[in-house]
């Protein structure tokens, strides 16, 4: 449309490397939500219509990206390139990553017509709270020398002006992403506390990636740890020699590996592990890893001083005068002898037990305290509990 022209979008930064970027366009002094827009570093083409069957498909040279869509229900559109024995080939769909209602459908089939590879949806942990998960991939070793063709639809058959597509055919290119879960901590003193990393495997990568803390502040540390071969997810233990921290502290985990001959590093994503429709989980991006250190002993100053209670006074009553004399109960037992022995055994009454413990009567007593510093108790109504339990000691 006119507003989404490519004159009215903001570009991307000039350092922008590949990736989705968020971008608004602007008209007449109103500026878009943000949406979508993706960078690559493979050459890009354009779909041309006609192309709905083998007979029409569009002549394509690997690697390539492919800008489509699919302009109307129950439309195909299909691509043709050609192949070696032992290739393997990548297609990948980014449509509803991108805010594309597309469902796409992927199928491989040789020139013959005969299907050598179908892939409906796959799931993708980078793509954050997409609730969908409806893109297509599909990686593929080719059989043999020849022309083969790339299909993609919708599953649902639906199309329009807004079903639009991007459609990456290559050969594999490895490469891996990670997640850190959760994106905040907070560690006791001179403690520890563990970090979930999870790595998102791209073309069949399945190389050693080492997990590691990159430029720690002065008190932090952690163990570097690897995820082996095909390892997804994994533990790095972060380690503080710290008393306390007056303000959260950012620290970034990166992981290394080698792809090919050259050595890479990619920085951790922080995210939130979240759970959609009590089954699925999604891997929420969040902006910064935030670790917080606090002294397990520290009590903050109170925000309201209890009241200055006056003393209790106990009145105690003398006991009343009375003739009547404390009766006896006789005991009678055997002695040494064999003789019988009369004693007479006092009638007073054992002291009661208290109703509550020091401990019971400790607890409610700092409770209370607290509660009154909360500002959830009156003057009065606390000198009053507060007698109570001294009360009950």
């Amino acid at each position: 449309s006119d507003v989404c022209s490519s004159d009215l979008l903001t570009p991307a930064a000039a350092d922008a490397g590949p990736g989705v970027h968020s971008l608004t366009a602007g008209r007449k002094g109103f500026v878009s939500n943000r949406v979508p827009f993706a960078l690559d570093t493979l050459p890009e083409v354009m779909e041309q219509e006609p192309n709905n069957d083998q007979a029409t498909a569009q002549e394509v040279t690997l690697p390539v990206i492919i800008n489509g869509r699919i302009g109307k229900p129950d439309d195909w559109d299909v691509f043709e390139f050609t192949g070696k024995a032992g290739d393997t080939v990548v297609a990948e769909v980014r449509a509803r990553r991108l805010d594309s209602p597309l469902d796409s459908v992927l199928k491989l089939t040789d020139g013959s017509g005969k299907l050598l590879a179908f892939n409906d949806d796959t799931e993708d942990l980078s793509a954050g709270i997409n609730t969908h998960q409806a893109d297509s991939y599909l990686m593929t070793k080719l059989p043999a020398d020849g022309t083969y063709y790339v299909h993609i639809g919708d599953t649902a058959r639906q199309g329009g002006d807004e079903y639009g597509y991007r459609l990456r055919l290559s050969a594999p290119q490895p490469d891996f992403e990670l997640r850190v879960v959760p994106s905040s901590l907070s560690i006791r003193s001179n403690s520890s506390a563990p970090l979930a990393v999870y790595a998102m495997r791209k073309d069949g990568f399945t190389g050693p990636i080492k997990l590691s803390l990159k430029d720690p502040p002065p008190g932090f540390s952690a163990p570097p740890t690897t995820l082996a071969a095909t390892q997804t997810v994994g533990r790095l233990n972060i380690k503080t020699t710290l008393l306390a921290t007056k303000e959260p502290v950012t620290l970034s985990v990166v992981g290394s590996s080698k792809i090919g001959d050259q050595e890479v590093a990619r920085e951790a994503v922080p995210a939130e592990d979240r759970m959609q429709a009590f089954l699925w989980r999604q891997l929420v991006p969040a902006k910064d890893l935030q670790v917080v250190v606090f002294d397990p002993a520290y009590q903050p100053s109170p925000k309201r001083l209890p009241p200055v209670r006056p003393p209790t006074v106990v009145v105690t009553k003398a006991p009343a005068a009375s003739n009547t004399v404390a009766k006896a109960t006789p005991v009678v037992g055997t002695n040494a002898l064999g003789g019988t022995n009369v004693a007479l055994a006092s009638s007073n009454s054992v002291p009661p037990t208290p109703k509550f413990t020091k401990q019971q009567v400790a607890y409610r007593l700092r409770q209370l305290k607290r509660l009154y510093g909360e500002g959830m108790f009156t003057d009065e109504f606390y000198c009053d509990k507060v007698a109570e339990c001294e009360a009950a000691e």
